[in-house]
């Protein structure tokens, strides 16, 4: 089932306006047809939100080909209830009824991955209220076993994929919000019909964990990257590539940081740390000496509730830059890079009410990277074109369903632009909108 969503139309004319008119196309509300920055902006339009149906508060979205037919399909967590919903892309941009697939108690987030390396994407959820991941194998048709579960620590409220132990098949690791720890479950599913994990060996962590893997010391074997977000620091666990990781080393960053991002911010080829402070309202960044260890953090104001961070070259000079959303401020800060580790001033831009999750693409196909920010208050996606010179053009809002918590990327229909699907965490279902920019 799928519940039309109503086009919203510019009031007022332009040049633009009248030649998209001609097109059968229209501005969405917010948009002027113009931009504020330097540079040329090639419009991203896209068609009105088509909601599909899902299970009681889809927190996060899975994009993937689930049945092998070359389409993309969604797969949700749906937080209130013990179910993910899985629902088949046409490839049109149109998806079939939802299937609702049994999960443990309250699955926070959803990953896709081939755990029996069967060529079948399987389900993987973090059940935040039953102290558990279900893991649910694919049969190729876009059906699934049932679910087997296994322990984790307390709360768990994401479950990444990685090859831990360097076996070639995708091990789980998962950040458990009430344990103030990782669960790390290694995968011993290869070539079997059912879903076989280790016991999970606990790592402690600081309070209220948040996860990223990487290479931090550049030995070949994944790393743990801990923003820690009840306190002022982040945990770096380095892996032995054989599964464990060695005692915690704790750096001090700002105070409540809610997201870690890894790049290489000075071009010395080793990764560096960002992570963005909500209570402090600001971003930490730290420099990596190639070994697994960091130097002390230097802090970039932000604005107010920051958030969530995403790195980029913004403005096109080989540097990573940073673009950081302020929950509190309907707004987003982006800061350019020198490509020595240190960033330009702070430079802010209108986004939706409660902006949270912020992703980088290039949403126009000009060469540049735009930026989809998730507004959880106004239920909306704001877009901002980028001109290649860092600066972004005037947001335009996309309705949503209600309570866009993330935003998952890919081509649902084919036509090699990226289109947005966002859960509607206060309604249970998907927002997909369509990408209709011109060629």
């Amino acid at each position: 089932m799928r519940l039309k969503g109503e086009r919203h139309r510019r009031i007022g004319a332009s040049a633009t306006a009248l030649a998209l008119g001609l097109l059968g196309l229209s501005l969405p509300f917010g948009c002027d047809g113009g931009g504020s920055g330097g540079g040329s902006v090639i419009f991203a339009l896209f068609g009105a939100k088509t909601d599909f149906m899902t299970g009681n508060g889809p927190r996060t979205v899975a994009i993937g080909d689930l049945n092998r037919d070359g389409m993309l399909d969604l797969a949700t967590a749906n937080q209130n209830g013990t179910s993910v919903s899985v629902l088949l892309g046409t490839g049109t941009g149109s998806f079939g009824a939802k299937t609702d697939f049994t999960t443990g108690l309250a699955p926070f987030a959803v990953a896709l991955g081939d755990l029996n390396q069967d060529g079948v994407l399987d389900l993987v959820t973090a059940n935040r209220s039953a102290n558990t991941i279900s893991v649910l194998l694919g049969t190729g048709t876009g059906s699934f076993g049932a679910k087997t579960d296994f322990m984790t620590g307390s709360g768990p409220l994401s479950v990444s994929l990685g090859d831990l132990d360097r076996d070639g098949d995708p091990d789980l690791v998962t950040a458990n919000q009430n344990g103030n720890s990782m669960s790390v479950l290694l995968n011993q599913s290869p070539l079997s019909l059912t879903a076989s994990l280790g016991a999970p060996a606990s790592f402690t962590t600081g309070l209220n964990p948040v996860v990223t893997l990487g290479d931090l010391n550049r030995d070949g074997a994944l790393d743990l990257a801990v923003a820690n977000a009840a306190s002022t620091t982040v945990s770096v666990l380095l892996g032995t590539g054989t599964g464990t990781f060695g005692a915690k080393t704790d750096f001090t960053i700002g105070n409540g940081p809610l997201s870690v991002a890894l790049g290489d911010l000075n071009r010395d080829g080793k990764p560096d740390l960002v992570a963005a402070n909500t209570t402090d309202s600001t971003v930490s960044v730290l420099l990596g000496n190639g070994d697994g260890t960091f130097g002390a953090k230097t802090d970039f104001t932000t604005v107010f509730s920051s958030n969530s961070v995403a790195l980029g070259d913004l403005n096109r000079d080989g540097v990573l830059d940073l673009a950081v959303t302020n929950e509190n401020l309907a707004s987003m800060s982006v800061l350019l890079g020198t490509g020595t580790g240190t960033f330009g001033g702070v430079t802010n831009f209108t986004t939706g009410s409660a902006p949270g999750f912020v992703a980088r693409v290039d949403l126009n196909r000009d060469g540049t990277l735009d930026l989809v920010v998730a507004n959880a208050a106004s239920s909306t996606v704001s877009v901002l074109l980028g001109t290649g010179t860092g600066t972004f053009g005037a947001k335009t809002d996309f309705p949503t369903g209600s309570g866009p918590r993330s935003i998952a990327l890919g081509d649902l229909n084919r036509d090699g632009k990226q289109d947005l699907a966002m859960g509607d965490f206060s309604i249970a279902s998907v927002s997909v909108l369509l990408n209709t920019t011109l060629p």
